[in-house]
């Protein structure tokens, strides 16, 4: 599917569109948006304002759940009297929870803390809908034939498991990929596991309250802080060598020290690939570039639909191959490759800026340009003081 140039804008990241057939497809995201047409600003200032405090129609569905568990305490026993108060007071502790994870969440997106463009994803788009005034909480159910199970009626909110999802996405890209002549067995496979994901996707699962902060994509400013550390150890460590050494950039250690501090350390991969970890450069970004620059063979990624090679890659098929190498497990270990280049050739720079402010740089004089006139001074002034003593300055072929 081509992506419409006028809508779509390189820093968004699309939203992945399964078919049963060839199914790894992108699209900018056209679900329509449920908290003010995908502007979150209004909502999130509401919020703020508020202190996180819930709509009238969350009020008026709590105490509607409240009223059933009312009439439950009346007939009830002491134990059960003991158990409904115990149940009032977890209720009362999770919508406090809730007030202040939406608190957390419109701050969050207020001070531009959320990794760039999630927002705008499916899943952005659901968690930042819970800053609405609609009634989201709910309680949660046994399953069939369960008349008891672990947290039985705590409140909570029902959201599309996105682990799941993705996991159904790889399982069937795994499949659309592996088979280049799609048997029936395999159509049908990719059938049950298109409508396993669709039902997902609309029904959704019930999630805790205190589950929901791990669903926000932050930015993760603590790795961008290592990799600014580790480039400003290369360029100091640069900038103390002595240039008549001829010492090598360490190519090795950074590519060890990037593969074990920053890709599997990071609090959130994707940031990675969508924040400014180096100032003024996104990973995303210049992979679009370079996949622009590059072939298919360069790049080592499959043939992907929407993607003709034969005339040239153009921005629109360079969006597709760089989400392709994003967003599949196919390509994981490509992406990991590729970044892993990426961030050593930062830090191989940063090696080779602090060439510059080496004590002793290779072809120029060790002396400064005031010392040099010094250095002839005093040369001048030996041989006045020698011819002043009668002695001849020694010529070739004199004697």
């Amino acid at each position: 599917m081509a992506i419409n140039k006028k809508n779509y804008k390189e820093s968004d990241p699309p939203i992945r569109e399964l078919n049963t057939h060839d199914v790894f497809r992108y699209k900018k995201e056209t679900t329509t948006p449920i908290v003010d047409n995908g502007d979150y600003n209004e909502a999130v200032q509401n919020v703020l304002d508020k202190d996180g405090e819930l709509g009238s129609k969350e009020y008026n569905s709590i105490f509607g759940m409240v009223e059933k568990g009312r009439e439950g305490f009346i007939n009830a026993n002491k134990k059960g009297k003991a158990l409904a108060i115990k149940d009032l007071n977890d209720k009362s502790l999770a919508i406090k929870n809730f007030k202040s994870f939406r608190q957390d969440l419109a701050a969050a997106y207020n001070t531009r803390s959320t990794m760039t463009g999630w927002h705008k994803t499916e899943e952005g788009s659901q968690i930042m809908a819970l800053l609405g005034d609609e009634a989201r909480l709910t309680m949660k159910e046994c399953g069939d034939g369960e008349t008891d199970c672990e947290g039985k009626d705590e409140l909570g909110v029902i959201l599309p498991d996105f682990a799941k999802i993705r996991n159904i996405e790889n399982t069937i890209q795994s499949i659309s990929f592996g088979s280049a002549n799609k048997s029936k067995l395999n159509k049908k496979e990719l059938e049950d596991l298109q409508k396993e994901l669709d039902e997902e996707k609309e029904i959704g699962s019930w999630v805790s309250i205190g589950n929901l902060p791990k669903r926000i994509k932050m930015k993760d400013e603590s790795t961008k802080k290592i990799i600014s550390e580790m480039g400003n150890n290369y360029l100091t460590q640069s900038s103390q060598t002595n240039d008549m050494e001829n010492v090598a950039f360490p190519k090795a250690a950074a590519e060890r020290q990037v593969r074990v501090n920053v890709l599997r350390k990071s609090a959130n991969f994707e940031s990675l690939v969508y924040d400014e970890m180096i100032p003024g450069r996104s990973f995303r970004h210049d992979l679009i570039e370079s996949a622009m620059a590059n072939s298919y063979a360069d790049l080592g990624v499959d043939d992907i639909e929407g993607v003709n090679s034969s005339d040239g890659i153009d921005e629109e098929e360079a969006i597709l191959i760089a989400e392709a190498m994003i967003g599949s497990n196919e390509h994981r270990s490509i992406l990991e490759d590729e970044m892993t280049n990426y961030f050593v050739s930062y830090l191989e720079n940063q090696w080779n800026a602090g060439r510059g402010n080496r004590p002793n740089p290779s072809g120029v004089n060790k002396f400064s340009s005031r010392e040099n006139l010094m250095t002839k001074d005093a040369v001048e002034d030996t041989n006045t003081f020698a011819r002043s003593l009668g002695a001849e300055k020694y010529n070739p072929g004199k004697l």
